[in-house]
């Protein structure tokens, strides 16, 4: 028992080896005719051949035909794409070394604020150190200083006892000298007064 052939499968199998819808069409018309006939002669073989071979070279020119507008069209695309991205390279290398100058630029910056900055630290330092040699200074001042206090109130305080000393001297020769007149003036009183009673 034949298989029974199914002409959609046929149809679509065609279509899918590449034949056009009419092509594929004729194709399974010619096959239908030689299965009905069931007696294919040898001239309708050759004929099913010929043709075979006829639409496979048509086939063949068609996809050939094809591949090269397909690889016209990807050459003439990758070359479009290979000048764009040219064009971007050149554009995207002309930006970085634009901002690869501003980067070099704030960087001597920042060396030259830095080395200002070293420079003003160091001034500050030798400041710093001058200031504490000052410090040094007038701290050993305020001591002497200190010392030079001391020793005159030491001398202020001996002068002062001396000076107690001296007046409580001289006082007591005033009240010596003071009682040695008045008794002086006393005798001299008495000796007057005798005198007077003498030439009385």
């Amino acid at each position: 028992m034949r298989k029974q052939i199914d002409p959609l499968t046929l149809l679509h199998q065609l279509e899918e080896a590449g034949f056009s819808r009419a092509q594929a069409e004729a194709q399974l018309r010619l096959v239908l005719a030689m299965v009905e006939s069931r007696s294919p002669t040898i001239r309708h073989l050759r004929l099913v051949e010929m043709r075979l071979r006829g639409e496979m070279q048509q086939l063949e020119a068609r996809l050939r035909g094809e591949i090269e507008q397909l690889e016209a069209r990807l050459r003439g695309q990758i070359e479009e794409l290979e000048v764009r991205l040219r064009g971007e390279t050149q554009q995207l290398e002309a930006r970085l070394q634009i901002e690869q100058q501003k980067i070099r630029a704030e960087l001597e910056k920042l060396k030259t604020e830095a080395e200002a900055l070293r420079m003003e630290v160091e001034k500050l330092k030798l400041e710093v150190e001058g200031l504490k040699a000052e410090v040094e200074k007038v701290k050993i001042e305020q001591q002497n200083l200190r010392m030079e206090i001391e020793k005159l109130r030491l001398e202020m305080h001996q002068m002062e006892l001396r000076l107690v000393r001296e007046h409580r001297e001289d006082t007591r020769k005033v009240i010596f000298w003071v009682t040695g007149l008045l008794i002086a003036q006393a005798t001299l009183i008495l000796a007057v007064g005798k005198l007077i009673a003498l030439f009385q």
